[in-house]
C-alpha cells in the first residue's frame, strides 16, 4: 500500500509553513501559555501522522518513511504557526468573556468559602468563650471558698509568726534588763542558743510560748527572785540602786531608741511596783 503521505507537495507546503512560523513567532511572543499549547499541539499532529503512516502502511519502505517524516514536520511547523497566531486571539476572547466570568465565580466561591469559613471560627469562638464563663460561674464559689481559707491560713500564721516574736522579745528585753547581773550565770551565746533550738519558728506559738515562760523562769531564778517575779530588797536604797545600775548597763548596750525607750519605760514600771511592794510589806 502507497504511503498515505506519498503524493503531497511538500514544497506547496514548505512555504506556508515559513510564512506561519514567523508571523506566529511575533504574535506568541507575550503569551507563554498559548505557545505552550501550541507546541503540544504541534507535538501531537506530528505523533498522530507518524502512527498513522506505521499503521496504515503494509510494508514499511524507509526512503517513504522518511518522506512522510519530512512532511509530518513540515505540517507539523504550519499547524505550529497556525496556533501561535490564533491561540493568543482565542485566550484572550475566551479571558474576557467565559474565562471573566469563570473568574468572578471562582471568586465568589472563594469570599464564600471564607465568609463560611470566618462565621464558623465566630460560632466556635462564641461557644468557647461560653463555656469559659459557665466554667469560671461554676468554680467562682469553690475559688472564693480557697481564697477565704487561704486568708484565714495567711491571718493564723501571721498571728503565729507575731505571738512567737512577742515571746522572744519579752525574753530578749528581760534579759538584756539584768544582762549585768546574768552575764556570769547566762551568757548572751547560750540564750541565742535557747531562741535557735526552742523559741524558733519551726514550733507552734502555744509551745513557743510555753517555752518562753520556762526560759524567763530560769532567768528569774538566776536572779534570785521570788515565785512573784520579784527580788528580795531590805530598802528602798537598794530599789534604787540596783534599778539605776540597770539603767547605766541598759545604755551601754546601744539599742535603737525605740527599744530603748520600752525597756526604760518597763525598768520604771518594776521599779514603782517593788517600791510599792516593799512599802505594803513593811507597813
Amino acid at each position: 500500500m502507497d504511503s498515505l503521505f506519498s503524493d503531497t507537495d511538500l514544497f506547496s507546503l514548505l512555504f506556508p509553513a515559513l510564512i506561519f512560523l514567523y508571523v506566529g513567532q511575533l504574535c506568541v511572543k507575550s503569551n507563554s501559555k498559548a505557545d505552550l499549547w501550541s507546541k503540544r499541539i504541534a507535538s501531537f499532529l506530528f505523533v498522530l501522522m507518524i502512527g498513522v503512516e506505521i499503521l496504515t502502511g503494509d510494508v514499511i519502505d524507509p526512503y517513504q518513511f522518511g518522506g512522510t517524516v519530512t512532511t509530518a514536520l513540515v505540517v507539523a511547523g504550519m499547524a505550529l504557526g497556525l496556533c501561535w497566531i490564533l491561540l493568543p486571539i482565542l485566550f484572550s476572547l475566551y479571558e474576557q468573556t467565559i474565562g471573566a466570568g469563570v473568574e468572578r465565580l471562582r471568586s465568589f466561591l472563594r469570599k464564600r468559602r471564607e465568609r463560611l469559613q470566618e462565621k464558623k471560627l465566630e460560632q466556635e469562638r462564641k461557644r468557647s468563650q461560653k463555656e469559659r464563663e459557665a466554667e469560671l460561674r461554676r468554680r467562682k464559689p469553690e475559688q472564693e471558698q480557697q481564697q477565704q481559707e487561704a486568708e484565714r491560713r495567711k491571718q493564723y500564721q501571721e498571728d503565729q509568726q507575731r505571738r512567737r516574736e512577742e515571746v522572744r522579745l519579752q525574753c530578749q528585753l528581760l534579759y538584756d534588763q539584768h544582762a549585768l547581773e546574768l552575764r556570769d550565770k547566762l551568757k548572751p551565746e547560750r540564750l541565742e542558743a535557747y531562741f535557735h533550738e526552742y523559741l524558733s519558728d519551726q514550733y507552734s506559738a502555744e509551745m513557743v510560748e510555753k517555752r518562753g515562760e520556762l526560759l524567763k523562769e530560769m532567768i528569774a531564778q538566776s536572779l534570785g527572785r521570788e515565785p512573784n517575779g520579784q527580788t528580795n530588797f531590805n530598802s528602798l536604797q537598794e530599789i534604787a540602786l540596783y534599778f539605776r545600775e540597770q539603767r547605766i548597763e541598759i545604755e551601754k548596750l546601744e539599742y535603737d531608741p525605740i527599744t530603748l525607750q520600752t525597756i526604760q519605760a518597763s525598768l520604771s514600771a518594776q521599779e514603782e511596783g517593788l517600791i510599792r511592794a516593799f512599802l505594803s510589806r513593811n507597813h
